[in-house]
């Protein structure tokens, strides 16, 4: 959001231990409250990157409130990145490559619509935006764009009352859709909501005192893996990815180990056999909310990140590098990085 350096690119061979190969992004400043002149932007950076890969070429489409659709790409992941400004701005927007080598842009809440880009990706073909999902639908936002074994596949993420991770498929792109409101509900790892303040949001507009509301030990779905979509590895095996919001810590992601005919279906209730991938080195049983132990090591390299733009650079420079180091139980899948 409002760190400084921005846009983490991590790589994996298997899915669990990732290294950090930079940042695509080293400072982002669109006025003076970017520099904390008169104003911030806690909480209202850069958010929900897209990234893609094509013909030789990485990627990354994001947020930023306030400002239209940003464009990153690369030829290596390490960068450099070159950064350009697109002429639309859609929210949690997704980005899909069909293979006819058209290019797709997708978003919105339960009423997802879609448009196809031109060439350049910066613009919307003239007369190309329609609904994808109709008002009533039971999709969410944050859409993940796919196409296996020529059916294309939508996830998405509910986020009112019980998050849940809705589904739609289709043989055509312009539909129809069906759609399954839950691949995924009801897996917390038994975790509770925490202390929270009443009345908050983004951005934060409350003065002290704060009414402070306690932990609500009621299972009411807030807590949920809920956004997310699938992942295919050279092995051929296929995963499901997601994230889940646990409480202070932020949000956290998880894997769903899979196979291809039933993410191609995606037509089932959770199995409930996520495998939490980033929780300090451990592994969770998402049957028995257990932990497991470990066995390997992996080291990530990580610079300083400061909230907005003028200290980023400033009070990165003489700084040594943070090394953080974490164990996870290794996959046998490998994951082409793209």
């Amino acid at each position: 959001m409002h760190t400084m350096p921005a846009l983490p690119v991590l790589h994996s061979t298997d899915l669990v231990n990732w290294t950090l190969l930079g940042y695509a992004l080293d400072a982002l400043d669109f006025g003076p409250s970017c520099r904390l002149e008169g104003g911030e932007i806690y909480g209202q950076g850069i958010w929900a990157p897209c990234i893609r890969y094509r013909n030789g070429t990485f990627y990354i489409f994001s947020n930023v409130n306030g400002r239209k659709t940003q464009i990153f790409r690369a030829t290596n992941p390490r960068g450099p990145w070159v950064h350009t400004e697109a002429e639309y701005n859609y929210h949690d927007l997704g980005v899909f490559f069909d293979d006819d080598d058209r290019s797709y842009v997708v978003w919105g809440y339960r009423n997802l619509k879609i448009a196809e880009l031109d060439e350049s990706l910066h613009r919307i073909i003239p007369g190309t935006e329609r609904d994808l999902t109709g008002p009533e639908s039971l999709m969410g936002e944050g859409a993940h764009f796919y196409k296996v074994d020529g059916k294309y596949l939508i996830t998405s993420a509910w986020f009112v009352g019980q998050m849940r991770m809705p589904c739609a498929r289709a043989n055509n792109i312009d539909g129809p859709w069906e759609i399954n409101p839950a691949i995924s509900v009801g897996e917390d790892f038994g975790l509770m909501e925490g202390y929270k303040i009443k009345g908050a949001g983004i951005p934060f507009t409350l003065d002290p005192p704060f009414d402070i509301v306690p932990p609500n030990p009621s299972a009411n779905g807030r807590l949920n893996l809920h956004q997310g979509g699938i992942v295919d590895t050279p092995a051929g095996e296929w995963w499901g990815w997601s994230m889940m919001d646990y409480n202070s810590l932020g949000r956290l992601t998880a894997l769903s180990p899979d196979n291809l005919a039933r993410w191609v279906a995606l037509f089932r209730a959770s199995g409930k056999s996520w495998t939490h991938a980033t929780h300090l080195g451990q592994t969770y049983d998402g049957k028995t909310g257990r932990n497991r132990c470990s066995v390997a090591k992996a080291q990530r390299h990580v610079r300083w990140a400061e909230p907005q733009s003028p200290l980023a650079m400033e009070s990165c420079a003489g700084r040594e590098q943070m090394v953080a180091q974490r164990t996870a139980r290794p996959l046998t899948a490998a994951c082409d990085g793209s």
